[in-house]
């Protein structure tokens, strides 16, 4: 009887040894075989109970907010649906409304909204096979899914299954990566960043097949959110690491950072000019806003204090809701500051200031929204540093009798790839172009009423019933007068739609439209784009900084049609000047509603 070789530990523990007598098959162990590259334990250990944990969620959380309007909108005219139906389908899945002006082509939020068909065009097959409840949901928890396989994958092959199955375990025990599970796009695009780490030359060479897949990754990604920021930031960060002077006999490791940053830089960059120029999106006056100062240097002065006041209030989120995330972050900046020589810290280091760009473009915290996609970036880190002090894991002798190992794509299958890969994209984006993605209507006027309601477009409401326009301007007044004087807003903006615009006249520099202004002096703006103190400035325009007296406005003539009434008026301030103006107030469409205010201007 032949006996197998006991010449060490490895002998025992390798299931073919080199030199072993292939005839003895006793002691021989199974060969344990990969899932899509992960290891089945991890399979069995962390993705099974994220997807049962991903099914109670659906069953039990809510998974509808207010930007999910829009989404769902999109999807069922990607469908074919018309607009009327999407729009009264859309308020009773998600309960929130919606008219056809939050589809205008001049509207700011659904020009920042518009480019992201990606999303609605996947949900289509799932809400057409399972409703809209759970087929908006089947994307984002794929993507949720596919976030964590792609991070165990790649922390596999970098560090080993048992650094892999802890931080894979510690991301997919984040409620967070659960709760983000909802019916907006923050899901796919941490999904999508975790697809492009796989496809990076993270510590290997790459080939043609990975710069298909990151340019089509990068296509999705601008189609799925505005990210610019965040993959410039990963492949520059990437690219100055692989030419620092410590890697100067590395040619291949340069050549190959070159050309997936060349890639990902020229689609990402190409992507943001065409959404800019098809969906024009001001990010400079969003920043003014969210800083609430009146230039844009009063607002770079006061960026250390928002960065500081947003960092606090992310953090202190995550620390109190979100332990495993929590030691996730703090595993990760240890690895950075300790292991500034790795790639991966220095991904991680691009990536967070490409995300910090858009936090702080935002100006106020987003509930972990804009951070998640640094999350597969973070587990990453943290499994560096677990692995200082995990065993080395057994290599595995690859058996001679197996299968030849797997030869990498030839040029024709590249191209193949490229091909099919631009038909596929550019189908998709022709067809959301024409369908979802569309505007409803053009620039949406204040007045007259009957314009201002855009009567005979798809989905124009009937109101339901007609309001005393000199009560609806009295008390609109009255709250503005509130608003400016003791900064109580909440009840002015029930007098303007949260997207219709209003026309109104500045009271001084500075305020919300004041370098758009008229020749009257009048300025068009949406009242739903602005936060904390900006309605207050808002409010100086509709009181004349506070002086009007509300009991006095008159209603000195009117023109009445179905949807509201266009009339001229007077109102004396506090001072017994009396002050002439126009105005327009739209019949509610909703019980509720008391009326909306869509154009109040005051005579030079």
């Amino acid at each position: 009887m032949t006996q197998m070789p006991t010449t060490g530990a490895g002998a025992a523990l390798d299931p073919d040894p080199a030199g072993a007598d292939r005839g003895s098959t006793r002691f021989r162990l199974p060969t344990r075989r990969d899932v899509l590259g992960i290891d089945p334990f991890i399979v069995a250990v962390v993705l099974i109970p994220l997807a049962l944990g991903l099914a109670a969620h659906v069953w039990w959380d809510r998974l509808f907010f207010p930007d999910s309007r829009y989404y769902l909108v999109m999807t069922y005219r990607d469908m074919g649906y018309d607009a009327a139906s999407a729009l009264a389908t859309q308020q009773k899945v998600t309960g929130f409304p919606a008219a056809p002006w939050y589809f205008a082509a001049s509207d700011p939020v659904w020009r920042m909204v518009q480019p992201r068909m990606l999303y609605p065009l996947l949900s289509v097959p799932f809400v057409w096979a399972t409703g809209p409840r759970l087929g908006m949901i089947a994307v984002p928890v794929l993507s949720s899914l596919v976030t964590v396989a792609a991070c165990a994958r790649l922390t596999q092959r970098l560090y080993g299954p048992a650094a892999a199955l802890i931080a894979a375990g510690a991301l997919a025990a984040s409620i967070t990566v659960t709760d983000l599970a909802v019916a907006l796009t923050d899901p796919v695009a941490m999904a999508l960043v975790a697809l492009v780490l796989l496809n990076l030359p993270i510590r290997r060479r790459i080939q043609g097949h990975n710069h298909v897949w990151l340019a089509v990754l990068a296509v999705a990604l601008c189609l799925t959110r505005q990210t610019t920021s965040v993959l410039l930031g990963l492949v520059a960060a990437g690219l100055v690491w692989a030419l620092m002077p410590a890697r100067r006999g590395e040619r291949g490791q340069r050549r190959d950072w070159l050309i997936a940053t060349a890639v990902v830089s020229t689609v990402t960059v190409s992507g943001q000019l065409i959404n800019t120029l098809l969906a024009p999106y001001d990010i400079s006056v969003e920043f003014l806003l969210a800083s609430h100062q009146r230039s844009m240097s009063a607002a770079l002065a006061h960026l250390p204090t928002m960065a500081w006041q947003i960092t606090k209030a992310e953090a202190g989120m995550m620390a109190r809701t979100d332990v495993p995330l929590t030691m996730l972050a703090i595993g990760a900046a240890i690895y950075v500051v300790t292991t500034a020589r790795e790639v991966d810290a220095w991904l991680l280091v691009g990536g967070s200031l490409g995300t910090y760009a858009l936090m702080l473009a935002n100006g106020f915290p987003s509930f972990l929204r804009y951070e998640c996609v640094l999350f597969p970036l973070a587990a990453l880190c943290a499994a560096g540093l677990l692995r200082r002090w995990l065993p080395e894991p057994p290599r595995r002798v690859p058996r001679q009798c197996g299968p030849p190992a797997e030869k990498p794509p030839g040029r024709w299958r590249v191209r193949y790839l490229a091909v099919a890969s631009i038909a596929v994209c550019g189908s998709g984006i022709a067809w959301s172009a024409t369908h979802g993605s569309a505007s409803l209507v053009g620039d949406v006027p204040t007045a007259p009423a009957a314009a201002a309601a855009l009567p005979g477009t798809p989905g124009a409401a009937v109101p339901v019933k007609a309001v005393s326009t000199q009560t609806v301007l009295r008390d609109a007044v009255e709250q503005a007068v509130r608003a400016y004087q003791v900064h109580d807003v909440g009840g002015l903006i029930r007098y303007f739609d949260w997207r219709h615009p209003l026309r109104y006249v500045p009271a001084g520099p500075g305020d919300p439209g004041w370098s758009t202004r008229m020749a009257d002096g009048s300025s068009v703006i949406h009242y739903g784009d602005f936060v904390e103190m900006a309605p207050v400035q808002v409010a100086a325009g509709l009181s004349r900084s506070g002086r009007c007296v509300p009991q006095s406005l008159r209603v000195t003539s009117r023109r009445v049609d179905e949807y509201g009434e266009d009339v001229t008026f007077t109102i004396a301030d506090r001072s017994g000047q009396v002050h002439r103006g126009r105005a327009t107030v739209l019949y509610p469409t909703r019980a509720s509603s008391p009326g909306t205010i869509s154009e109040l201007v005051y005579e030079p």
